[in-house]
């Protein structure tokens, strides 16, 4: 999934490229570490057909920023884009954060990420606002995207 790839590595600090795509030990510590915060959850994305992990979803129930929940990356393998499976595990996210009762969910995606901003809003999110953010080369920017849900009481 890293691997397949390379522009999320090359934004992050926390997971390391190299020469041979990816920091092993750096994607282990990035799992660890989201395992620590009993607010976030990482969940793989599992092709139906094969049963084998073609993507992930960090996110969490409540930033400290704004109490509200937000997605922080929405990652499927190369192989399996553009093919159903980040619509299908971004609504369902949204879909489990609505049966706990958030009304809303945020996201953040880089400007010159068409593809996520595509899904985000085919998921029915919505621009709000931008932000810069600080990468490893240098600050990008990122449009700041709200899905709210009328039906959550």
């Amino acid at each position: 999934m890293f691997r397949s790839n390379p522009e999320f590595l090359s934004l992050r600090d926390n997971v390391s490229a190299t020469a041979g795509g990816y920091d092993q030990t750096s994607v282990k510590q990035y799992w660890e570490l989201a395992k620590l915060d009993p607010q976030r959850h990482l969940m793989l994305v599992v092709e139906t057909a094969t049963g084998a992990a073609v993507g992930l979803v960090d996110f969490v129930d409540q930033s400290p920023f704004d109490g509200l929940p937000w997605i922080g990356l929405v990652m499927i393998h190369r192989r399996c884009q553009r093919r159903g499976a980040g619509t299908e595990a971004l609504n369902g996210v949204a879909n489990h954060l609505a049966s706990q009762g958030s009304p809303a969910v945020r996201m953040g995606v880089f400007q010159s990420d068409e593809a996520g901003l595509e899904l985000a809003r085919r998921c029915g999110f919505e621009p709000y606002g931008s932000a810069q953010v600080p990468t490893l080369e240098t600050a990008q920017e990122v449009v700041l995207l709200e899905l709210v849900r009328e039906d959550v009481p």
